[in-house]
């Protein structure tokens, strides 16, 4: 595993440049991550760029050795943008528009801010796109980390072409989103709302079939400006790596991610944690995100103040990080993310962080390349699924409270699955991944989906271990109860009684049933089993029943 790091060379003087990379070379520091929050100072007016500084910074690390992961600043559009075209600022669900000041400050539908978007990645592709120095592309930052939704004109009537192209006609919307409750039938596609807050005495929502379609409309615009972003690059920077930095759930995971890395080179994602089981679930994660075949990713940031600092990178290496990419290499006396200490310290100094990483990359450790872990137990992460239980948490109006499906994967499950085996999970975003496990858990998968649910009795029959969580498949795709218990319930659980599972009128066991199905077996559980009762299940399924080595 290499190290790279953040360097903000429009943050510092040129005079301090020449310095700073060669303390990059002698620490072994091999590549550069910058310029994702640059757009200011390399496009001071509308076509009017400033170069100087951004070339002579890349080549002069190209002089010490050093590569250029160059990323395009679209993440913070500057000032004079903002009051060119204020509209480019999103609107929250209470109808408060956003400020500058921040950043993510923009909106994903605005055709003043696309335009602006393609103009500066388009001007930095084309000249910087066959760069001796630059190896490879990061597009923005944190795609749709800071602002979830928009509520603004434009999104509206995107959302609502949207709707019309998915449903054909608004009488087959209403029909299958049951829109006679309640008399909430449409006429037409344009009288339909975004899920914007309704100021009520007491808690109420929007439609739940709205709300999930509505956050499948949000993903997709996110997606397509980073596919802008990707075919731009690609056509001026043949060659290059392109990817870009995920973040952790912590704020949310409204943004398919799996879909976001269709089509570039290499799954990336930002991960701020001291906690191992935590690293090492999202390492597992990103890995998945280019399919199961695939056992490297790039960790794009990762947080420098940690004294298990070379315990962390070990863990890193161990699932699957090819470039860890440090944040950042000076500390900053201003500005949002100031701090005292980074790789170096704010007096210049080197900090322990420094000499840790020194030590890594001189005493073999930078060499050694990423483990190729392959484990043969899998969890099936689905995005909408996770959508669908954030809406329905009615009575919570935060995102920090909301995240149950999120937070239950990454602090419950995949923590009890990191005691159980220290080989991790294998994360799978694709119905055709089931065949690849040997035991394969599908949590809160709510959603039905036909050609999963005959990859999971194929998966069963031929002998694979499965566990799925009691509100497995009760929607379909429009977020509505379905009224009849898919087969598999039959198939796989002998679930003959023609209803679905109410967990409230069974014991409060984790474990609800187990069977036998051809040469595999199929587990039941609780949605809720906690820590401790993953643990205790993981072993017994797939370590074997005194908690052995594994199949891995």
């Amino acid at each position: 595993m290499r190290i790279g790091t953040a360097f903000y060379p429009e943050r510092h003087g040129r005079q301090f440049w020449a310095d700073n990379f060669a303390k990059m070379r002698d620490a072994g520091i091999a590549r550069i991550r910058i310029a994702e929050f640059a757009w200011s100072r390399l496009e001071t007016a509308p076509g009017q760029f400033t170069w100087d500084w951004l070339d002579e910074s890349i080549a002069l690390a190209g002089e010490y050795g050093i590569e250029v992961v160059l990323c395009t600043p679209t993440a913070c559009p500057p000032i004079w943008l903002v009051e060119e075209h204020p509209d480019i600022l999103p609107v929250d669900r209470f109808g408060h528009g956003f400020g500058f000041g921040a950043r993510q400050h923009r909106c994903y539908n605005s055709p003043a801010y696309l335009e602006a978007s393609r103009r500066i990645t388009e001007a930095m592709a084309a000249r910087y796109g066959e760069h001796s120095s630059v190896v490879a592309w990061q597009i923005d930052n944190e795609l749709g980390a800071e602002h979830k939704t928009c509520h603004c004109d434009r999104c509206r009537a995107a959302f609502q072409l949207f709707l019309a192209a998915k449903y054909h006609s608004v009488e087959e919307l209403n029909d299958r989103w049951g829109n006679g409750f309640w008399s909430q039938d449409y006429q037409r596609f344009d009288q339909v709302p975004t899920p914007v807050h309704l100021a009520a005495d007491i808690a109420t929502r929007h439609h739940p079939s709205l709300e999930l379609e509505y956050l499948r409309f949000r993903s997709e615009a996110v997606i397509r400006f980073a596919r802008m972003q990707t075919e731009l690059l690609r056509a001026h920077s043949p060659g290059r790596a392109i990817t870009t930095n995920a973040f952790m759930f912590r704020w949310g995971d409204l943004l398919n991610l799996r879909e976001l890395f269709d089509g570039m080179d290499v799954a990336g994602n930002d991960v701020y944690s001291i906690e191992p089981y935590e690293i090492a679930c999202y390492c597992d994660l990103t890995r998945g995100l280019k399919g199961l075949a695939c056992d490297r990713f790039w960790m794009m940031e990762y947080g420098t103040g940690s004294p298990a600092l070379p315990e962390e990178m070990k863990l890193l290496r161990r699932h699957g990080a090819d470039w860890l990419f440090l944040f950042k290499f000076n500390a900053f006396p201003w500005g949002q993310e100031q701090t005292q200490r980074a790789i170096m310290t704010i007096t210049a100094r080197p900090g322990p962080s420094y000499e840790m990483v020194r030590q890594w990359t001189q005493g073999g450790e930078g060499q050694a390349a990423p483990c190729s872990l392959r484990p043969r137990l899998g969890v099936y992460y689905h995005f909408e699924s996770s959508w669908s239980c954030y809406v329905d948490t009615w009575y919570v109006d935060t995102f920090s409270q909301r995240l149950t499906y999120a937070d239950y994967l990454v602090h419950t499950l995949y923590r009890g699955l990191f005691d159980a085996t220290a080989n991790g999970a294998a994360f799978a975003f694709r119905a055709e991944d089931v065949a690849e496990l040997d035991t394969l858990i599908v949590p809160r998968h709510r959603l039905y989906d036909a050609d999963l649910e005959e990859r999971l009795i194929a998966f069963v029959r031929g002998g694979g271990k499965l566990i799925v969580t009691a509100d497995l498949f009760v929607k379909n795709s429009d977020n509505v109860f379905l009224t009849q218990v898919p087969r598999i319930y039959r198939e796989l659980l002998e679930w003959g009684d023609g209803d679905f599972v109410f967990e409230r009128d069974l014991p409060a066991e984790p474990l609800i049933r187990t069977c036998s199905t051809g040469a595999g077996r199929t587990w039941l559980v609780r949605s809720d089993v906690d820590r401790a009762g993953w643990a205790k299940l993981i072993r017994e399924v797939h370590c074997g029943e005194e908690g052995g080595a594994g199949t891995d």
